[in-house]
Parts: C-alpha cells; structure tokens; sequence
C-alpha cells in the first residue's frame, strides 16, 4: 500500500511539496552535498525538479518524499523509493543537508523505508547505490543497514558529463 507519511523517533518522511523548494535549494546547493550529486545554484533549477518528481510519482508505485525533524518541521533532506511490481524490488535513495550529517538521520530514514518496501510494498528485495568515494553512505549502508554489497561498476552520468564509480547494494526480506 502506498503512503503519504512515515513517522519515526525523530522524522516525518511525507510526500513532496511544491514549498518544500527553499529547504531542497538549502540541501541541493552545497557543495559538501554537490561533491556526490548534481548542485542546483537556482530556486527555478530547484522548482523544476520537483514538478518533476511530483509527476513522475503520480502513475509509479513508489514516492519522493520530504524529510522533516519533528521537532521544527524543518526540510532536512530528500529520500525516494521506487518499487518494481515486476520482480519486486524497491530501490531506495537519499540525500540530507549537510547541516544534518553524522546525526543518524540518513540510518533513522533508511531503515523506515526498508520497513515500508518489505511490510507495506511487499518487496523480495531492497537495492540502493552510491558513489564508491562517499564513505559515509557505504559505510550507513553496510554497517547500519546491513546491505550486501552486490557490484562496483563504473559509470557515465550524463548530467555530469564524467564517469563515476558506484557501489551496489541489496537486502533481501529474508535478512530483514
């Protein structure tokens, strides 16, 4: 069944919104978050990617959502999960304002959408990547979330006109 909300110890993962654009400029503007991922400098850039998001989740059995402390309703950060009914697996992914890392965010939040793909998706399999440079996310989703590591593999990524190593995870609902 798909969901509007999470909740745990410390978050809210609600679906995106359209005012949620200031807090993802924040996030998708540093550079510490931009050494992975692709920097967006302009609120239009931000605007834009999330009309994209929104759409694209409209007809796929998966979501973008919104990351919020409980405490102040502050965006903290951007996660998704997209779920193929096909061979039942979900790919999960995430991004966090830098001001948030090394909190146990990142582990808070993964691990309730791995809870969602198995209990709620029904998903025989959980797979998440990440650049092989990002210590961090390898070792959240090696120790913390108890992934395997299941591929390196190097990569063209378009939008950055480079080649970049990924890692390849998975966790089976077995081993949940």
């Amino acid at each position: 069944m798909k969901k509007d909300k999470i909740k745990t110890q410390r978050l809210i993962i609600r679906n995106l919104k359209k005012e949620d654009c200031y807090d993802w400029l924040e996030i998708f503007n540093s550079d510490l978050v931009g050494k992975y991922l692709i920097k967006y400098e302009k609120l239009e850039d931000i605007k834009k990617l999330i009309d994209k998001k929104i759409e694209k989740y409209k007809n796929l059995k998966g979501s973008s959502f919104s990351v919020l402390e409980k405490d102040n309703k502050k965006v903290i950060g951007s996660v998704e999960i997209i779920f193929n009914e096909e061979n039942q697996t979900a790919e999960i992914s995430y991004v966090f304002n830098d001001k948030y890392w090394n909190k146990g965010y990142a582990t808070e939040c993964a691990l309730a959408l791995i809870d969602y793909a198995f209990n709620d998706l029904n998903a025989k399999k959980v797979i998440a990547d990440c650049r092989a440079d990002n210590a961090s996310s390898n070792h959240i989703l090696i120790s913390k979330l108890k992934m395997q590591l299941i591929q390196t593999k190097e990569v063209f990524v378009k939008n950055l006109n480079k080649n970049i190593v990924f890692n390849y995870y998975e966790k089976t609902s077995n081993s949940f």
